[in-house]
Formats: C-alpha cells, sequence, structure tokens
C-alpha cells in the first residue's frame, strides 16, 4: 500500500512538471521560438523568473494567478496543463501501472503530446508536424507494449481518417473553403493506430459530442452579444456584417478530439463492450 502510494505520488508530480514543459513547448514552438531560450519569464515586464515562480501548480496559486513585479495576468492555460497532467499522469499509474512499467511510461507521453497538440491548436490554430510524429511514434509503441490486434488497428486507421476526410470533402463542396484541418484528420488516423476501431470510434464520439456542446453554447453568446451590441448603435448593417464573420468564424477543433482520445485510452473499449453487450 506504501508503495503504490508512493508511485502514485511521483507520477502526480512528474506529471505536474510535464504539464508545465508542454504549455511551455506549445506556446513557443507555434511560434517559432526556442524551448531552450530566452528562459521563462513575464511577458509584459519581461523579467526572468525565479526558480520558485516556476514550481508547477504551486506557484500560479500562490502568486494568485499573476507576476510578482508587474501584477500582469499569468495565462491560466498554463496552470490548467499543469493540474490536467498530473491528475492525468496519476491516473495512469492507477490503471496501467501494473500491466507493466514501461506502458505506463508510454501512455504518459503520449498524453503529453496530445495535450501539446490542443494548446497548439488554442494558441495559434496551427499543429507543427513534429507534434504529429512523436504521436504516431508513441502510438506505434503503445501497439507494440500490448496484445497486437492488427486488424483492428488498421481498420482503426481507416476509420479515424477516413471519417473526418470525408468530413472535410463534403464540407469543402458545401462550403467551398475548410471546415476542418488537415492536421485533425491525421490525428484521429494516428489515434485509429493506437486505439483500434473501437477506441477510435468512442473518441470521435466523445469529442464530437463535447465540440457540440461548447461549441454551440459559445456560438449562441457569441451571437447574442453581437447582436446587442449592434442594436445598441442601430445599426443593421453592422447586425448583418456580425453575423456573416460569425458564419465564417472558425473555432480550434483538435482539443476536443483529444479529449474524446484520452477518454477513450482510459475507457474506450470498456464502454464500447459494454453497449455492445446491451445488443447481443
Amino acid at each position: 500500500m506504501l508503495v503504490d502510494i508512493l508511485v502514485y505520488a511521483i507520477y502526480f508530480i512528474v506529471g505536474a512538471v510535464m504539464g508545465s514543459f508542454t504549455a511551455a513547448v506549445a506556446y513557443r514552438v507555434c511560434r517559432g521560438i526556442s524551448i531552450v531560450s530566452p528562459p521563462s519569464r513575464c511577458d509584459r515586464c519581461e523579467r526572468r523568473l525565479r526558480w520558485f515562480e516556476n514550481i508547477p501548480i504551486v506557484s500560479f496559486i500562490i502568486q494568485g494567478g499573476k507576476c510578482r513585479t508587474c501584477g500582469a495576468k499569468i495565462g491560466v492555460l498554463g496552470f490548467l496543463a499543469e493540474v490536467i497532467t498530473a491528475v492525468l499522469y496519476l491516473l495512469v499509474a492507477i490503471v496501467f501501472f501494473k500491466q507493466g512499467i514501461a506502458l505506463s511510461i508510454v501512455l504518459c507521453l503520449t498524453l503529453s503530446v496530445l495535450i501539446t497538440i490542443a494548446l497548439s491548436d488554442i494558441y495559434t490554430m496551427y499543429i507543427s508536424n513534429i507534434f504529429m510524429y512523436i504521436f504516431l511514434f508513441l502510438g506505434v509503441c503503445v501497439v507494440l507494449l500490448q496484445p497486437i490486434d492488427l486488424l483492428s488497428n488498421v481498420i482503426g486507421v481507416a476509420i479515424g481518417g477516413g471519417l473526418l476526410l470525408l468530413v472535410y470533402g463534403v464540407g469543402y463542396l458545401i462550403k467551398k473553403r475548410e471546415v476542418m484541418g488537415l492536421a485533425d484528420i491525421k490525428l484521429m488516423a494516428v489515434a485509429g493506430l493506437m486505439l483500434g476501431w473501437k477506441g477510435v470510434l468512442f473518441a470521435l464520439f466523445v469529442g464530437i459530442i463535447f465540440a457540440c456542446v461548447v461549441l454551440g453554447i459559445k456560438r449562441v453568446v457569441e451571437i447574442v452579444s453581437s447582436r446587442k451590441t449592434a442594436k445598441q448603435n442601430d445599426s443593421e448593417d453592422k447586425e448583418h456584417i456580425k453575423d456573416v464573420e460569425l458564419e465564417n468564424k472558425e473555432y480550434p477543433f483538435a482539443p476536443y478530439l483529444v479529449v474524446g482520445i484520452i477518454a477513450a485510452i482510459f475507457v474506450g473499449d470498456l464502454v464500447f463492450n459494454l453497449y455492445l453487450s446491451l445488443f447481443i
């Protein structure tokens, strides 16, 4: 029992550290900034942060989410990345550690890459191919560290990438523009390789439902807000222009797919098999 607690504590702490690192990587790589230099600093006053200001989770809470010097707000996404990654690493330790240390480590690294991909899309609406290559490598490692069902993995690639490619094609024919990024298609193709056809179907279902709920609410709020502003200015033309802008507005989709993939890693096959058992 004591050993288990120690293992869980180690995974949680390492997860918090990796969360801080992945947030920094996502922020810098997509902006063409070196991940080594310059050292961590405040974006507003550019003061270099001391070591005690870089303690994952703890420093953000103690400082109230603000720079100690100028009082500028620290981005909450980095803090959330630290907390979420720490919790996910802990869950990996609980669920997968007894299946093998190697598998648990590879899964932890995979989760970190997925979070980096999600953050990159949120920050810049762009996902570097280097993240996809790393995800592919780790996905292959996950497959090799478990009992292999090659047919399921191949079908998973076809379903994960194929369904989104179909949506991409149909959307382009209707809208005459891209309705999603090619990176989203690559992401789900690799996820299909790693998860198999059951897991990737579950991931797509969770990701799409989550996106519909969140983006649906966000869209309603934006429409109500824009029309309220237009009415206050007594301008019907501005209201129409705002509606057109919102119609063509793009949103990052990868974060929702990442949520689905992470859910599938932990409970995908279990939930899918339980669902099938209702009809068999």
